[in-house]
């Protein structure tokens, strides 16, 4: 799995760069919260995500020379661990999608 899209790499625009996640994890912490409800503090559970994926000029760069780095990004967000939720590579693949809105990423 990766992305193919436009990537501006310091001002100059890359229209076929291809992102793909190194390495993805998921968090949890507990905290300690007051509730109003029963006026006593509770536990509660709180879930991120977290990623760093290598982006590349193309496609064939990463094949034919993984070393050959263009950038790298990293981002954390709020992971969903529900029945229906989707694992966590692809909660990371599809919040990169949502931190670079302007650009067309497609999945391939």
């Amino acid at each position: 799995m990766a992305l193919t899209g436009n990537y501006n790499f310091k001002g100059l625009d890359i229209p076929n760069a291809y992102i793909k996640v190194d390495s993805s994890d998921c968090i949890s912490r507990y905290y300690e919260e007051w509730d109003e409800a029963t006026t006593s503090s509770i536990w509660v559970e709180r879930q991120w995500g977290s990623y760093r994926a290598s982006i590349y000029v193309d496609e064939s760069c990463r094949t034919n020379n993984p070393k050959d780095i263009l950038d790298s990004i990293d981002g954390r967000f709020a992971h969903s661990s529900s029945a229906d939720s989707k694992n966590i590579l692809i909660q990371s693949y599809e919040h990169i999608k949502q931190q670079y809105s302007g650009s067309t990423w497609t999945d391939c």
